[in-house]
């Protein structure tokens, strides 16, 4: 199995769809935007959900015994290895979209009374 680098099609999305689906919801969109295979969506939900550091562990236990010379199939750790890498990736991606949304509409911090009155700082987006 050849290594062919990931390509992780921009998403599109806007910065009303960030306001309105928050970030699980703009992952969801990236995930729309690509043909991910069903591991790599369940390792993007569980990055969004902090949920996944067990699969890395068990990918680090996997990678230690194949390099200590355990019998494992060498086409079953490269394909985990890249799944891995298309979900941080794609990960990584949603990251860059969003943060070149926020530069591009960074609102504006004003001061309204919270419920007892007193001053909080709120932005208006």
């Amino acid at each position: 199995m050849a290594y062919v680098s990931p390509t992780i099609t921009a998403s599109g999305q806007t910065y009303a769809n960030l306001k309105a689906r928050g970030f699980a919801g703009y992952v969801d969109g990236l995930i729309a935007a690509n043909s991910f295979n069903q591991t790599v969506i369940n390792h993007l939900h569980g990055l969004v959900k902090q949920t996944d550091v067990g699969g890395i562990v068990r990918l680090e236990k996997l990678m230690d015994n194949w390099m200590s010379g355990m019998p494992i199939a060498g086409s079953d750790l490269t394909q985990r290895l890249l799944d891995y890498n298309t979900a941080w990736k794609a990960f990584l991606a949603a990251l860059e979209e969003i943060a070149v949304l926020w530069d591009a509409n960074p609102g504006t911090l004003v001061t309204t009374p919270d419920g007892a009155g007193m001053p909080m700082p709120k932005r208006i987006l």
